[in-house]
């Protein structure tokens, strides 16, 4: 097996690269991460060249055969979040959450998690979260620090898309070759109890320190 220490490195390059050119140097977001990425596949494929069997090239031509259907089953649940952001039980739920007269980082916390799980999908359901609640939050004029709002909708939204129709759960199945019934309960346990306790606990921070 590939070294621990090469995974670790991995992971490290596009985090490090993307916070030295975004903070220092001034680039865009999407462009640093994409290229901090590409320089971690590379590292990957010249440290562990000895695993390859056969041409790299072709290596990483079938790979990506194999991983194309769970892309486009991926890509299909986040036009599954706009399908839904169209109904009526959708305007519905935004109606109920807006209206609800609760603490802000609560309510931050609650709409998050409902969103999520409606979008199934961990970008659309903050993005969604973002132009629904979370603008009306701020437009309301609360009295919340932003910057808090954020972290717990992102920890929030994160908690859901785990659930069984998420494009990340069919992708991971897929690729492992498990089906739900051998494996989901698995990753109820480590996708969807751990994320959240830890959303639980920074909303009890949050309203400990900010209120």
């Amino acid at each position: 097996m590939p070294s621990f220490l090469s995974s670790i490195v991995a992971l490290a390059i596009p985090i490090v690269f993307s916070m030295v050119t975004i903070l220092l140097l001034h680039w865009d977001t999407i462009p640093a991460a994409l290229l901090g990425l590409v320089l971690g596949m590379i590292f990957l494929i010249i440290v562990n060249r000895k695993y390859f069997k056969g041409s790299i090239f072709e290596s990483i031509r079938t790979n990506v055969e194999g991983i194309q259907w769970n892309i486009i089953s991926a890509l299909a649940v986040c036009g599954f979040a706009t399908v839904i952001a169209n109904t009526s039980v959708y305007h519905a739920i935004i109606g109920a959450l807006t209206s609800a007269n609760i603490n802000p980082y609560v309510l931050t916390v609650i709409a998050a998690l409902v969103l999520g799980g409606l979008c199934a999908d961990f970008i659309a359901g903050s993005a969604t979260f973002a132009g629904t609640v979370g603008a009306y939050i701020i437009q309301s004029g609360a009295n919340v620090q932003v910057q808090v709002m954020h972290r717990l909708a992102l920890a929030s939204t994160s908690v859901f898309d785990s659930l069984p129709h998420g494009g990340m759960v069919l992708l991971a199945l897929n690729m492992f070759g498990y089906n739900h019934k051998e494996a989901y309960k698995y990753l109820v346990g480590s996708n969807i109890v751990v994320p959240l306790c830890t959303t639980i606990f920074g909303l009890i921070l949050s309203l400990t320190v900010f209120g």
